[in-house]
């Protein structure tokens, strides 16, 4: 496990100019994981760099990471969401899985709350889930929300691929399928009493972000538990070193 922490130097200075910052970080990195230190084997790592974006994705490629572990700012304004959302892009693109988290305070899990959608990122998401759920010991409830029109038919259908999204993943999860106009609203009601929210990342455009359109964005917004976005690796590492 390595912490990162990148000291951005405006473009057009020489990096050297940040090299007065480095010694105060890394104290402070290592005064904020010294409780993590106690469980998993840590390093910490301080870096200058003009984009923190880059020193993340050359500390990957540098480090042979497999995934990376982001928070995201909280906030509703545009300026906000703009600078979340670059971050957010870029990290996605970087070669690595990566989980975005909120900013919200952690308490011990009971209860997981797994927002399946099918696409790229929703096998590493239940992945993701139930290795929560088994580390934690924690109820695992897989929730699927599907139009209010969904007839007999297609809500059963729904149920067959949201059990065999967790096929010999967590045979114990809780499954269900809900009929909801809104999304967001359908899954924070069934998130009421759960201490942690996973869902798996969009492919929305730039526009959809900003306008707060996504539907992980408005979730992480909403909710009052932590959210974790999940990003499969979309990147091939070789373009990287190229």
């Amino acid at each position: 496990l390595i912490a990162l922490t990148v000291i951005e130097v405006p473009d057009g200075e020489i990096l050297a100019r940040g090299m007065d910052r480095v010694e105060h970080m890394q104290r402070n990195l290592e005064a904020w994981t010294r409780g993590v230190r106690a469980s998993l084997p840590l390093r910490s790592l301080v870096k200058l760099s003009h984009r923190s974006s880059f020193a993340i994705s050359e500390t990957v490629l540098e480090e042979q990471c497999n995934i990376v572990v982001i928070g995201r700012t909280h906030g509703t304004g545009v300026l906000q969401r703009f600078s979340a959302t670059m971050v957010n892009r870029v990290i996605r693109e970087a070669p690595a899985q990566t989980l975005v988290v909120s900013p919200r305070s952690w308490r011990p899990l009971d209860l997981i709350l797994y927002a399946h959608e099918a696409g790229p990122h929703s096998r590493l998401t239940a992945d993701i889930a139930t290795a929560f759920a088994r580390e934690s010991g924690a109820r695992l409830r897989a929730v699927h929300i599907v139009s209010p029109e969904a007839d007999a038919d297609e809500v059963e259908k729904a149920r067959q691929a949201l059990g065999e999204s967790l096929a010999g993943r967590c045979p114990d999860a809780e499954l269900r399928v809900v009929r909801a106009i809104d999304v967001v609203s359908g899954l924070l009601t069934q998130a009421r009493a759960a201490d942690l929210i996973i869902i798996g990342g969009t492919e929305a455009g730039f526009i959809e972000h900003i306008l707060g359109y996504a539907i992980p964005l408005e979730l992480a917004e909403r909710a009052p538990m932590p959210v974790i976005t999940v990003y499969e690796m979309p990147a091939n590492p070789k373009r990287w070193l190229s």
